[in-house]
């Protein structure tokens, strides 16, 4: 950026220290030419009722205005606004102060109405009142009408962001408002310029329609596009130089309000969003993927400066939320959304839960004095990565497969009633004097204590060779079946590669998560491989957990174990069951290519219910292309997925789901029940009833699929080398084997011939 005149900005004195050294205390323009883009984007949330607990309407207005500088020195993106339950009157959620493709459209929802003040309104006051400090102050009189919140806001002090430009100052980019005339043209030196025009134009076709643009410039800027009066444009200039002549005409192109920074890297201003809730920070947010690095502040937090940037991951959109005076406590209890999904820890909500200043001094941080320490807290330990962080969902504990339902109730031949199998038993436990009511479950939901030989060998052979599996990290009811085997499969142990901690938290999953875990065994995939092929197993299914510091995933530490495996146990059958990789389908592709024969990835649920049952980062859609990318790498595979009931899905999501499923040709498809593995993780919406298992399996089928194993103890690795997957693999490679036999001419002659 430059001066397009030779007036300056306001500079200071040269002080003369011995009559020799000078020292130049000149005032930093805050027009600067950055040197890159920025790669991330921060934002902050923060409750409307601090405004409710200022006396008065100018400490309303200082307030706002003290968060407002803290927003534009920490070059923050986005201010969320939200309802904690503790303003005086509860908001419906606003248009957002956003920037649309081309345009920022005139903030006309900001109007006149008395009732939206700091003592009605305190949310829409502050969401009013960083609205009107952010536009461009030659912008404000056409954007904002005259309002009560506003009539003491010329008394703070400039933000005087890369975007508040004055006449005299030049930049390739600009923020403008379209307006219904041209400008003015008296200056005689325009007249001039507008007459040569019209001479030069006069034998050619009529120019096409333009916009005229108030940006501030002397000169009259328009753009090419019919775009609506008194709407608020970022404008392009072709040229990074200021024009030499300051009256002529300046054609601009209007751009999205983010072209400054990613294609520069100026910082532009922030956009203000306002939520009626906590959960509706995350649920609305404009971001595709969502926040994948979020901090939730509170005084029992963990010091912020015991974080460390090397145990961040990459990110591309970070946010940070700010409690009112009485904390995000009291925002998380007024939140409905969450009371139905069971979530009463604001904690739970975050990756990191932070103290910004242990030992304070005073009993109480106020809220613009936390945004100020937040952000300088977490400025220096947070990695700024140039990578876009990859949106993975974690690799969610089950896999699919198992017998019929008989076989999950204790080999009974006669299927349970819905009365028998709903009937819920109480017992009274606990020392005398102190014992409490509890219900138990079914009988036909417990299982017995695992005891057999093949069991603890398996275990030991587990620990001795540092392995881990979901059986026993995820509390499988079905354990001592599986490792067991019976006379209709093989036993079957499902093996957890990549460490028994994953950086995701689905849940209703008890697996133990963190944002940093441990290395990976470079010996895992060799150790695996090891203990399979004197196992003595069948089939062997193998799953994750999630990696977010790896930048693959771990897909190829996934692909060098079933490699292996397969060098040394040529005969056993290897099902996989992965995450979603982010949506990377080359990193599918490197794992249902390596020699596997069943690829599992489980939706785990209806498309409705997946932001509220697995990671936020979990999409429904991209699990479909996970399975869909894992058959076209390798058609031949049985692709399979896992589908839990019990947590509020409806009839119509589940038949909307299965339809999805088939649509990509996925082979295999379980249905079980979902089992509260502690107090800590949702609840059950609902026990399903046998019959009603049994409907699914049979709709399953007449839908083509090819095997569907449906019960309340189904999980997704339960006996996944049960009979019929492990014949309908026998079969193919057999009918391989043929095939390349008869093209070598090596099929042996009858005994006749």
């Amino acid at each position: 950026m430059s001066s397009s005149h030779s007036k300056k900005r306001k500079h200071g004195v040269v002080l003369h220290q011995d009559g020799n050294n000078s020292v130049d205390t000149s005032k930093p323009t805050a027009v600067f030419q950055p040197s890159k883009g920025r790669p991330y984007t921060l934002s902050v949330a923060l409750p409307g009722s601090i405004i409710a607990n200022a006396l008065n309407h100018e400490l309303k207005t200082s307030l706002a205005g003290r968060i407002a500088r803290a927003l534009a020195v920490f070059c923050v993106d986005e201010i969320v606004i939200f309802n904690d339950g503790q303003s005086q009157k509860h908001n419906e959620r606003r248009p957002p102060h956003s920037r649309e493709t081309h345009s920022r459209k005139n903030a006309s929802h900001l109007d006149n109405e008395d009732e939206h003040t700091g003592w009605s309104d305190p949310d829409h006051f502050l969401y009013h009142l960083l609205s009107y400090l952010e536009t461009p102050p030659h912008l404000r009189m056409t954007l904002f009408p005259v309002h009560a919140n506003l009539r003491t806001a010329g008394s703070l002090p400039s933000l005087d962001m890369p975007h508040h430009l004055r006449a005299d100052e030049w930049c390739q980019y600009r923020e403008g408002v379209t307006v219904q005339t041209p400008q003015s043209e008296d200056s005689s030196d325009v007249k001039k310029v507008r007459k040569r025009e019209t001479e030069r134009a006069s034998n050619t076709v009529s120019s096409p329609v333009e916009t005229a643009v108030n940006c501030g410039l002397r000169q009259r800027v328009t753009v090419a596009a019919p775009i609506p009066p008194d709407t608020r444009v970022t404008l392009k200039f072709a040229t990074k130089e200021a024009p030499e002549s300051s009256m002529g005409p300046l054609q601009a192109e209007a751009v999205s309000p983010d072209a400054p920074r990613e294609e520069a890297g100026y910082y532009w201003g922030y956009t203000v969003r306002q939520c009626s809730s906590i959960s509706s920070i995350f649920t609305e947010s404009p971001y595709d993927g969502g926040y994948d690095l979020t901090f939730g502040t509170s005084e029992r937090g963990m010091p912020v400066s015991k974080i460390s940037s090397q145990a961040l991951p990459k990110f591309k959109h970070m946010l940070i939320v700010f409690g009112g005076v009485a904390g995000l406590e009291v925002a998380v209890k007024a939140d409905e959304e969450l009371a139905k999904m069971n979530v009463t820890e604001p904690k739970d909500l975050f990756d990191h839960w932070i103290n910004l200043c242990p030992g304070q001094g005073s009993r109480t941080i106020r809220t613009e004095e936390a945004v100020w320490l937040g952000l300088m807290g977490l400025r220096d330990v947070v990695t700024y990565s140039t990578a876009p962080q990859r949106p993975k969902t974690s690799f969610k504990d089950k896999l699919n497969a198992g017998p019929s339902f008989s076989d999950f109730v204790g080999a009974k031949e006669e299927p349970l009633s819905p009365e028998a199998a709903l009937e819920l038993k109480t017992a009274m436990v606990g020392p005398p004097g102190k014992k409490k009511q509890i219900t138990r479950l079914p009988e036909w939901l417990k299982t017995p204590i695992p005891s057999s030989n093949n069991f603890k060998k398996i275990k030991s052979d587990l620990r001795g060779l540092n392995l881990h599996t979901v059986c026993e990290e995820a509390r499988c009811p079905n354990i001592s079946d599986c490792w067991g085997g019976s006379d209709k499969s093989a036993a079957t142990a499902t093996i957890m590669l990549m460490g028994d901690t994953c950086t995701r938290g689905c849940r209703f999953c008890s697996v133990k998560t963190s944002r940093a875990p441990p290395p990976l065994d470079p010996h895992e995939p060799e150790h695996t491989a090891e203990a399979l092929s004197r196992w003595g197993l069948g089939y062997v299914v193998l799953t994750s957990v999630d990696r977010d510091d790896l930048a693959d995933g771990g897909a190829r530490h996934f692909a060098e174990t079933i490699i292996k495996i397969k060098q040394k146990a040529p005969t056993m059958l290897v099902e996989a069951l992965t995450g979603d990789y982010a949506g990377d389908l080359d990193m599918v592709k490197v794992v249902a290519t390596s020699g596997l024969d069943v690829y599992a990835h489980n939706t785990e649920t209806t498309e409705e219910l997946t932001p509220f049952v697995r990671d936020r980062r979990a999409k429904f859609r991209q699990s479909l292309r996970v399975l869909e990318a894992a058959k076209a790498a390798k058609p031949g595979l049985i692709t399979k997925t896992s589908i839990m009931l019990g947590l509020g899905e409806t009839e119509e999501q589940l038949w909307a789901t299965l339809r999805e499923l088939r649509k990509i040709d996925v082979d295999v498809v379980t249905f079980g029940q979902y089992m509260r593995p502690t107090k800590r993780h949702m609840k059950v919406e609902e026990y399903i009833t046998p019959d009603t298992f049994e409907l699914w399996r049979q709709r399953a089928l007449d839908m083509g699929f090819l095997y569907c194993a449906s019960g309340p103890l189904v999980r997704s690795s339960y006996k996944a080398g049960e009979a019929f997957i492990e014949n309908v693999l026998k079969k193919r490679a057999s009918k391989s084997d043929t095939a390349m036999a008869d093209a070598a001419g090596d099929v042996a002659p009858s005994a006749s011939v």
